[in-house]
């Protein structure tokens, strides 16, 4: 493993105290390590507390001064009061109309690999600098910009939109944005805008990620990966630089700075150097890689671009591709790969308390599957003296481009009927997916929604269901219902798509083609619905290969690759029992190749 060394270095401004300044390390330190050990190295470094260490290295808050921001005239240019350009960095815009505050705006050059000021790191521009942000991107010719932020994160308002709509045009200043074309990928958006000022026009291109929730990291390493590909394909040059922010352009910014100076290191010197990286980039501006959670992320997305395994099939291959793979042990390589880089997804886990997580095991199934504290759901109490009440044996799981897009559960048990239909009431769910028959043999099964036979059902006191209509099909029913809460004469429709033919303990359905048609009814009826609740049998078998082929059908609609592996590694990710044999895997890649080489519900796809 390569060795760390520390040299003492200075410059001008560490030589002088600065007051209300963080004591700054003037130390240069090194991490680099080959590409070949890299894996080795950051699975030890996440073990061991030592990118804790190297994060801790560094001082947070002001390091350098920052007077031209701090000025009375432009505060209020600045995102957040304690976080400013620094002086010796800063992009200094022209003055306007002799005004010399008008060249503040609170950005600041970025040096990339071999190539000084090769990046403008900034925050996302207020109502008031949207028009200094276009000024900075003419002036300093920028041809692409990486936003790594949304418009709105919760309730709040994260960056002012500062673009039009496609096809039409605005005006900053004397600078107008026309939006000419975009393009939707799984995480992020690219889009194209025509510059003019001055009777000049350019071309601008804008990626913009959009699953990266701010102070937190992406549930996916690989999620980043096509993104910082794309930014890989930049060529670097002081006279272009390409602008990166996200809100405050410190902490995402800072993270994907640093994995694309690493990259671009990898692939002229077959190492990498983050922590080295990463001291360049606090020299430069305040907080890049703002909190630890950053840092191991981009350790495990340098990781994902540079070891990991490419299982996407671009879908004009598929048949020979899916060919070869069921012919030989690909699938049963990539179940190994998926096994041994579980270990990444696990790490980008956020770390819940489980003191009020208990798992009450007569509502269980089976007691080999029960939820983790990652993901998993909770009732309000009721009654309101029952401690036992908020647990149900379901857990949330991602679709396609939709965090929490499901509510996975297994099929209520006399003892949890009531439980199953809170369930359904408070998550304000208007479709449930039933891929199972209830088998009326089982003990533990029972009828859990009213049938033309048995037109009323009453799960818990203050909820009535009631029969409206079922309407029958070769492969599935569609059973509508009416949902009263406390006896009122309102109610919510809530609509349940039933397969017919697929035994609680059969790995796969018989027939693709009617799995095919049933994945594409649910998700035409499901589109009005923010959340899905998908039951099976034991909430595992048929479940994940449901969630999992949602997610391939998707991907491959979007983007035109069918991945499989991504597909599995997503729903995983809060239930690990979810498509664990060869069987189900084979299975999904044969419907994915079935969908686009002769369903009839896939059309318009080239």
């Amino acid at each position: 493993m390569c060795q760390r060394t520390c040299l003492e270095t200075s410059t001008p401004d560490e030589q002088t105290p600065l007051k209300n300044i963080a004591p700054q390390n003037t130390k240069l330190y090194s991490k680099k390590v080959k590409v070949a050990e890299l894996e080795q190295y950051v699975t030890e470094s996440l073990n061991n507390g030592e990118l804790e260490r190297q994060h801790a290295l560094f001082p947070r808050g002001q390091t350098k001064p920052w007077e031209r921001g701090a000025l009375k005239e432009n505060k209020s240019k600045n995102r957040y009061t304690n976080l400013m350009a620094y002086d010796h960095t800063r992009v200094v815009l022209q003055w306007i109309n002799g005004n010399k505050n008008s060249d503040y705006i609170n950005a600041n050059y970025i040096d990339g690999y071999n190539v000084r000021k090769a990046y403008i790191a900034t925050q996302g521009p207020k109502i008031s600098t949207v028009h200094d942000f276009w000024r900075m991107i003419w002036q300093e010719n920028v041809l692409h910009v990486a936003m790594l932020a949304n418009i709105y994160e919760g309730k709040k308002k994260k960056v002012e939109k500062y673009w039009p709509d496609q096809n039409e045009s605005l005006s900053f200043g004397d600078i107008t944005v026309y939006h000419m074309s975009g393009q939707v990928f799984a995480d992020y958006e690219q889009r194209t805008f025509k510059v003019c000022f001055n009777n000049q026009t350019r071309k601008l291109q804008q990626y913009h990620f959009s699953s990266w929730p701010d102070h937190g990291v992406p549930l996916y390493s690989q999620s980043l990966v096509p993104f910082l590909q794309k930014i890989q394909q930049i060529p670097l040059d002081s006279k272009s630089p390409v602008v990166v922010h996200c809100s405050a352009g410190v902490g995402r910014t800072g993270t994907i700075l640093l994995c694309d100076i690493c990259l671009r290191m990898a692939a002229k010197e077959d190492a990498v150097d983050m922590l080295r990286t990463l001291q360049q980039l606090r020299d430069q501006r305040a907080n890049m890689v703002d909190n630890i959670q950053q840092y191991k992320l981009a350790h495990l997305v340098i990781l994902e671009c540079l070891v990991g395994k490419q299982t996407g099939i671009p879908c004009s291959e598929i048949e020979t591709e899916v060919k070869k793979l069921l012919s030989g042990d690909r699938i049963s390589q990539q179940m190994r790969y998926l096994k041994d880089t579980a270990w990444q997804d696990k790490t980008m886990k956020s770390v819940a308390s489980n003191d009020a997580f208990v798992v009450v095991q007569e509502k269980n199934r089976f007691q080999n599957i029960v939820p983790e504290i990652q993901g998993c759901m909770f009732l309000s109490r009721y009654p309101i003296h029952d401690d036992t009440s908020t647990y149900i044996n379901a857990v949330r799981v991602d679709g396609f481009r939709c965090p929490g897009r499901f509510i996975v559960t297994q099929q209520p048990m006399p003892n949890t009927l009531g439980d199953f239909w809170r369930l359904v009431h408070e998550k304000e769910t208007t479709v449930i997916v039933s891929l199972n028959p209830v088998n009326p043999k089982n003990k533990t099964s029972c009828l859990f929604w009213p049938t033309e036979k048995q037109p009323e059902l009453t799960p818990v006191d203050y909820i009535t269901l009631k029969h409206a209509t079922t309407l029958s099909l070769d492969s599935y029913n569609l059973t509508t219902i009416r949902m009263h809460i406390n006896a009122s004469e309102e109610y919510t429709v809530v609509q349940i798509i039933s397969m017919k033919d697929w035994p609680a303990k059969k790995n796969c359905p018989k027939k693709i083609e009617d799995f095919l048609t049933f994945c594409e009814e649910s998700y035409v009826i499901s589109r009005q619905s923010s959340s899905v609740v998908v039951t099976c049998f034991d909430g595992v078998l048929a479940s994940g290969v449901y969630v999992a082929m949602s997610f391939v059908i998707e991907k491959m609609k979007l983007e035109q690759i069918c991945d499989v592996c991504q597909a599995v590694r997503t729903v995983r990710h809060n239930r690990n029992e979810f498509v664990q044999n060869e069987e189900q895997f084979a299975f999904l890649y044969k419907a994915a190749e079935a969908y686009i080489t002769g369903f009839q519900f896939y059309a318009n796809f080239s």
